[in-house]
This record gives structure tokens, sequence and C-alpha cells, in this order.
């Protein structure tokens, strides 16, 4: 793999983020034993994780980055992730924490797109999403999202070329529009730069972003057979086997024999995350009742 691996992260050095990188980074490295790493971070979060010895300073290059002071922990990830062409040289593959990376990365470079990503939850808008994002765009005040490509910015492939630098410096500009009106999520900026810029972002396999929470019984066949990058969601419950594994990883600071047999393993994260799944779904429903 040419293209250099890259995560962000905004961290106290010792939380579930931290703990998922350290996850992610070593199933990259299981995978593609040559590959480049790299963490981008801010100050805080560096000096954090040099106080409690991580291994991620051991096992990827960190790029310590200038922040304004006004944003929050969360605000300031956003920042990093809709700045990472101008911060980071040569082409790249941007992964979002949580993830497992499930075999070698290589094909990625054979990419024919200055920007390439994988629709948001492996599927149309018009199929499976809720309300949520729609009236989420709406409220940063950009356009409806009907008709429009919505992609998922948990993976990323952008080339060092100039429509990749224009589309980032215009999803930088529009994120931060978005949040100024309250709406400090950054793929309704992404989808608005994405459609101001006439659709630079191509769409790739979802095998490069299985977002497998949210796959239905055709799409397991379609994806799982050649899945490269499992990527779980950290917003939604993360069910028994993977609260075990970031629990024990952050308490060890580190992938420890137990946590790396379980990770060889991807399609047992993945019925595991079918039942917990169910399980989110049935909570959401009585919680509604």
């Amino acid at each position: 793999m040419k293209s250099k691996l890259v995560y962000v992260l905004t961290c106290t050095g010792n939380d579930s983020y931290t703990a998922m990188v350290v996850l992610s980074l070593h199933t990259f490295k299981k995978h593609n034993p040559a590959g480049q790493a790299y963490v981008v971070m801010d100050e805080s979060t560096h000096l954090a994780l040099e106080k409690y010895g991580s291994s991620i300073l051991k096992n990827a290059t960190p790029v310590v980055v200038d922040i304004p002071p006004e944003y929050n922990v969360m605000q300031r990830s956003r920042y990093l992730k809709t700045n990472l062409r101008r911060i980071i040289e040569g082409d790249f593959l941007y992964i979002d924490s949580d993830t497992f990376v499930t075999g070698c990365l290589d094909d990625i470079d054979d990419t024919d797109a200055d920007v390439a990503m994988v629709t948001d939850l492996n599927r149309p808008l018009s199929q499976g999403h809720t309300n949520d994002d729609v009236e989420r765009s709406r409220k940063a005040g950009f356009n409806d999202l009907a008709n429009e490509p919505y992609f998922n910015g948990g993976v990323m492939f952008a080339r060092n070329t100039p429509v990749a630098h224009e589309l980032f410096d215009n999803w930088h500009e529009c994120w931060k529009k978005s949040l100024a009106n309250g709406v400090p999520q950054d793929q309704p900026a992404l989808c608005e730069a994405n459609r101001v810029l006439g659709h630079p972002i191509k769409d790739i396999s979802g095998i490069w972003n299985c977002q497998y929470r949210y796959l239905n019984n055709v799409d397991y066949g379609k994806f799982l057979k050649n899945v490269k990058i499992l990527h779980y969601y950290a917003v939604v419950d993360f069910g028994f086997l993977l609260t075990f594994l970031i629990e024990r990883t952050r308490k060890k600071g580190e992938v420890d024999a137990v946590v790396a047999t379980i990770v060889r393993h991807p399609i047992l994260l993945v019925r595991f995350h079918q039942v917990s799944m169910l399980r989110w779904k049935l909570k959401r429903r009585l919680g509604k009742a």
C-alpha cells in the first residue's frame, strides 16, 4: 500500500476513542505490515498519549496540529478531519477509529478517482435513512438531500490533486457554517460540498467501508466475502463483545493476546453485532412506546 493510512484522534489519552484507534491500528498492521499509518491530533491529545505511554505513538506517526481554542473535543476532531487534505502530504486513505481492517489494502492505490467514498449505510439515501439526515442538513443551512448522493466519511480515499484539495477546502468551510447553525456533524457539510462542486466524490465498493450494523441479508453476501474494512459506528450501543474488546484495550493500553485472538475473526464480530443490533432496535422501539 503506497497511500498513507490516516486516523484523526482527539482524546484524553485513556478513553474509548484511544482504545478504538489502538485496536484498529493493530488490525491494520496485521494485514498490512509494511503500511504507513499516521494519526492526526491536536497538542493536548499528543500530551495525553505521551502521559499514558500509549502504544499509538509506537505504531503510528503522530501529526500534531494547532487548533483554535474555541473548539471542544468533538469539534476539534471534525476540524482536523475536514482539513486533512491540507495536513497530509501525498495520497491517503483515512479511516475512522471505530473500524477493523480485515485484509490487505493495497488495491486502494488503483482507485480511479481524486476522492472516493462509500455510500452511507451502504445504500442510497432513499433506502433506510431516517429523516434525521434530511432535517440535520436543512438545519445546517444546506439544500435538501433529495436525489443527492450521501457518502459516509468514515473511510475516504483522497489523492494529492487540485480536485481533492478543492473538495476538502469547501467541505471545511461548509462544516464551519454547519457548526454555526448548531450542527457539528461533518457529513451534511460533505454532501453539500460535493453538490456545490459538481459531485467530484466517486462511489467505491462497500467492501471498503462495510457498515455492518445496517446490512440486510443480501448485502452480507455481497460485501463480507471480500471485506477490507468493517465499520461499527461508535455512536450506537456497542454490544457485549465490542464493549469487552474496547474496555479491555483501554485498561491495558494495548492489544493483548485475548483481544488479538478475537479480532482475527471479523465474522464473529459481525454475528455478535447482529444480536446487539436487535437489542438496540428493541430498546429504541420500547423507548418510543
